[in-house]
């Protein structure tokens, strides 16, 4: 066989490339390769920007939530103390005021309000001094001579126990002497003073206190003619009643008589006066 020859290559033309089939596959390759890794940097960074923004908005969520929760709480509370403030209001616009006795009431369950003379043991409390100040006769006894208007020296002779509901008092002078109280024929007799107390009451500020003031009294027939006529003591009694407010810084005054009805048959009638003085 006749053998083939090689036909001569046109040689190449100016700015351009000469390679090998080999070497030009390989390029294209490592190009598509970096293109690829690029984009996957860019989707990577995007995804953690994207990422970081999340966990910003959780933050903000949760300290959203931290706020609101607070802010429920707070309403919960005003709510709460609303609650207890209105039902507290609506028992004591319910619940009727007792204006009881002056000494029923213990301490404690009378906003601590003390007993004795000027206990206030809280700044809400006051306490009001009671005190007997004086007595006078409006009438003698026309029945028993010693003690008639028709004797110029005559005199009724006063033994005395001054309380408060309750009991709470004192014997006026004692047990043991009495008080001479006298009067012309026209007019009631002079007052004797007495100023003694018998009781201290205290009560909140803000409410009123209906205070029961008795007043028992002997007529004592001790003198030797009425013993030897055969008088007897006369007795009576009366009661008044007196209304108390810490507001009321003036002293208030009590009076009212007492009729001889029981014991003797000499009769008379003498009158009592009281102050209650506020002391705290």
């Amino acid at each position: 066989m006749a053998k083939q020859e090689k036909e001569p290559q046109a040689p190449p033309q100016d700015g351009a490339e000469t390679t090998e089939p080999g070497a030009g596959g390989n390029a294209a390759t490592d190009s598509v390769l970096i293109a690829a890794i690029e984009r996957q940097n860019a989707q990577i960074e995007e995804l953690g920007r994207l990422t970081a923004r999340l966990a910003e908005q959780l933050a903000d969520a949760r300290a959203q939530s931290e706020r609101d929760s607070a802010f429920l709480s707070a309403v919960d509370s005003v709510r709460t103390a609303s609650s207890a403030i209105t039902a507290t209001a609506a028992q004591r616009m319910a619940a009727p005021q007792v204006q009881g006795p002056a000494y029923t009431t213990a301490p404690e369950q009378d906003d601590r309000c003390g007993e004795g003379p000027c206990e206030c043991i809280a700044q809400n409390c006051c306490c009001f001094e009671i005190v007997m100040t004086s007595v006078r006769a409006l009438a003698m006894q026309p029945f028993e001579v010693e003690d008639s208007t028709a004797n110029p020296w005559s005199k009724m002779e006063l033994r005395m126990f001054a309380y408060l509901d309750g009991g709470i008092g004192a014997v006026i002078p004692s047990m043991f002497s009495t008080i001479d109280v006298d009067k012309l024929l026209q007019w009631p007799g002079v007052k004797v003073t007495i100023e003694r107390r018998i009781g201290i009451v205290c009560l909140p500020k803000g409410r009123t206190r209906v205070v029961g003031i008795n007043l028992d009294v002997i007529e004592s027939d001790a003198g030797a003619l009425e013993r030897l006529t055969g008088g007897r003591d006369e007795e009576g009694s009366n009661r008044g009643t007196m209304l108390l407010d810490c507001c009321c810084t003036t002293p208030q005054t009590l009076s009212f008589d007492v009729q001889f009805t029981s014991g003797g048959q000499g009769g008379g009638a003498i009158e009592a006066e009281f102050t209650a003085r506020r002391t705290c």
